[in-house]
């Protein structure tokens, strides 16, 4: 098989594919959804441009949201569906970003302020119902931010770059 015969199976297998995976997730996709918003706070405080993530126990979808400058967020399971899976969830939230190279101010990068015991060792939990859930998160106990980082703080920010 010659070169370009090698590119176009490839391209095929490609579409096939992309396709088949497209027609799982569309026939896939579990009917068991619960609609999921709240509030996140800080010590008191709207906890902004924040990512929230809820992970079921039970193995499935991941659901995400980003808080707004109010500190609420309405779970998205897929792009086109809202919500979570019904079930137990471990919920992580975050509102720092790593940004291009992860170094301390470096571009797009903004300091975690929630403490690890809500995001990388969370204790968080929640549980999804049928129908509409309002479920509301009060943390406490805010990480300090260097005095040259807090202008960092609740920047919007749109994948790796500031909106000002």
């Amino acid at each position: 098989m010659n070169t370009k015969s090698k590119a176009i199976v490839k391209t095929w297998a490609t579409v096939f594919v992309t396709a088949l995976a497209t027609l799982c997730l569309a026939g896939c996709q579990p009917s068991n959804i619960g609609k999921v918003s709240g509030k996140v706070t800080l010590d008191g405080e709207p906890l902004a441009e924040t990512l929230v993530q809820f992970k079921p126990m039970s193995g499935g979808g991941n659901s995400m949201a980003k808080t707004d400058e109010t500190g609420f967020y309405k779970l998205s399971y897929t792009r086109e569906v809202d919500g979570a899976e019904v079930g137990e969830h471990e919920v992580r939230i975050n509102s720092g970003w790593p940004g291009m190279n992860g170094s301390p101010g470096g571009p797009g990068w903004v300091p975690e302020r929630v403490p690890q015991k809500y995001n990388q060792k969370t204790e968080l939990k929640a549980k999804v119902e049928s129908g509409n859930n309002k479920i509301n998160f009060e943390l406490k106990d805010a990480l300090p931010v260097d005095k040259k980082y807090q202008h960092l703080l609740n920047k919007k920010v749109d994948g790796l770059k500031y909106e000002d």
